[in-house]
């Protein structure tokens, strides 16, 4: 398994709550898939929209993507911290094997090879993977 591949597993281990808060699963019909991405997009916009005028201010944009960010760490660390069964600020093998996503791509994501995933490790997993996946 590549680094890319084992990040982007994590990844989506990690931030599947945030998804499900955020989006709907557009319907298999491919009208109404277009149906509800419209919607998703509308109602994205208008929690964008702070002052509902109908249009987006680079002060709302910030405040949006800020809140997002936040909500992002604190997924993120809220789904190491329950990884971390021992409370030691790592995540070590056995406890990886907790989860089939998380256990898959460990060792590519040990970066030091101490048996052990970090919030570091994991973090820079991660960011390498977005960015492999902007240069595909």
């Amino acid at each position: 398994m590549t680094m890319k591949t084992a990040a982007i597993a994590m990844a989506s281990l990690l931030f599947t709550g945030l998804a499900q808060a955020q989006t709907t699963v557009p319907p298999e019909d491919p009208k109404a898939s277009q149906d509800a991405i419209k919607r998703e997009i509308d109602a994205t916009f208008t929690k964008i929209d702070a002052n509902s005028d109908g249009s987006i201010s680079r002060e709302e944009f910030g405040a949006f993507t800020e809140k997002t960010i936040a909500q992002q760490v604190k997924i993120f660390n809220q789904t190491f911290d329950t990884l971390d069964i021992d409370k030691d600020g790592k995540i070590s093998k056995a406890e990886a094997a907790e989860n089939k996503a998380f256990a898959a791509g460990f060792d590519e994501v040990d970066a030091d090879k101490d048996g052990f995933v970090s919030k570091q490790e994991l973090a820079l997993a991660m960011k390498a993977a977005q960015e492999d996946e902007g240069q595909d």
